[in-house]
């Protein structure tokens, strides 16, 4: 069970996203801890945010719209 899990290309490429995204706002924590001006923290958050909400929405089109190829293997 362990090896089809993760032999699977599709969860691959959601946890992939999933890790990316977590790092994105790990970055942003490390930002407002640096940066203390108010519009730089603004502009630090609404730049991550983007970012995690482009990776959740490629991420759900691939969940929805690849064929896993390597369960017919």
């Amino acid at each position: 069970m362990r090896k089809y899990f993760f032999k699977n290309l599709r969860f691959q490429i959601i946890f992939s996203m999933l890790i990316l995204a977590f790092l994105m706002v790990i970055t942003n924590i490390i930002g407002f801890a640096v940066f203390s001006k108010k519009r730089i923290q603004n502009m630090i958050f609404e730049k991550g945010m983007n970012q995690v909400i482009a990776t959740a929405d490629y991420a759900n089109y691939i969940l929805n719209n690849s064929k896993d190829y390597l369960k017919d293997l």
